[in-house]
């Protein structure tokens, strides 16, 4: 015999873990396109050299945005910025959003 609480409680975690990569689909296809186009790109001789940087670029801003989200979902699952009356808890959610992705765009 299961225990219908822990049922319960696993579809609700498996249901909202299911939202959360649905969200991260996108960003997840542009950093494998472009980790694959830098690959292609780097035995081509006549590639524009900054069209490299730029994809580079691209390629960690997003994977610091994925970083991000997973972290902010781990640390913060409690912050819902539609039912969320405290404005710092919001601050404090974009301010890590922020600085995660900053540190990604600058040293990789």
């Amino acid at each position: 015999m299961t225990n219908k609480k822990s049922d319960v409680i696993s579809n609700r975690v498996g249901d909202s873990l299911k939202i959360y990569l649905e969200r991260l689909w996108a960003p997840v296809l542009f950093v494998v396109l472009t980790a694959l186009s830098l690959w292609w790109m780097k035995y081509m001789t006549d590639a524009p050299r900054g069209l490299e940087l730029v994809l580079y670029k691209a390629t960690l801003v997003n994977t610091g945005f994925i970083v991000a989200h997973i972290i902010r979902k781990l640390a913060f699952p409690y912050i819902n910025f539609n039912i969320e009356k405290e404005w710092s808890n919001n601050v404090m959610v974009i301010a890590l959003y922020v600085t995660i992705i900053y540190c990604f765009a600058m040293g990789g």
